[in-house]
């Protein structure tokens, strides 16, 4: 953290001022899933990116619990698959508090009741994150559902094909 001296001016000061407010301003990162809470439909998470600070200090954010689980989802369909810790996940947050869209929400604009703005605490985690040197190689060619050794292909003409 940086300090003020007396021969600071304004713009250093105004400029320290907005560093420190941006400190906590959180609005994507990858995350890892530390706990899937299966009767929730959430999961706890740990930040992936350490937060670090201009004199080169390195802090871990804190666990993230409670996050829902943003499944691709509209209407009655619902794709959706296990997780387990240690799964990559992205991490998204709502740039108001969803406390009350968690508890009301579902097709209804609701109010915040609260000020806050970007905040760990109201982070949506995305189950799509890999890092690209540890991810699957997509096919250009298909659209492919694979889990472990089984596979299922569908191409641009219709055909499709299964292995495992």
């Amino acid at each position: 953290m940086t300090s003020l001296n007396t021969t600071d001016n304004l713009s250093e000061v105004i400029n320290l001022s907005i560093n420190a407010k941006l400190m906590g301003l959180h609005t994507f990162m990858p995350g890892i899933v530390d706990k899937f809470n299966e009767d929730q439909k959430t999961v706890d998470v740990r930040p992936a990116l350490k937060r670090k600070y201009d004199d080169g200090a390195l802090v871990d954010l804190p666990i993230i619990k409670n996050v829902p689980i943003g499944f691709l989802q509209s209407g009655e369909f619902l794709f959706s698959f296990p997780l387990k810790r240690g799964d990559d996940v992205y991490l998204l947050f709502s740039e108001r508090s969803i406390d009350t869209w968690k508890r009301q929400g579902g097709g209804v604009t609701v109010n915040p009741n609260d000020t806050r703005h970007h905040d760990l605490s109201d982070a949506v985690a995305i189950p799509m994150a890999k890092p690209v040197a540890k991810g699957l190689v997509p096919d250009k060619d298909h659209v492919m559902i694979k889990h472990s050794q089984s596979e299922f292909k569908i191409s641009k003409t219709g055909k499709f094909a299964m292995k495992g």
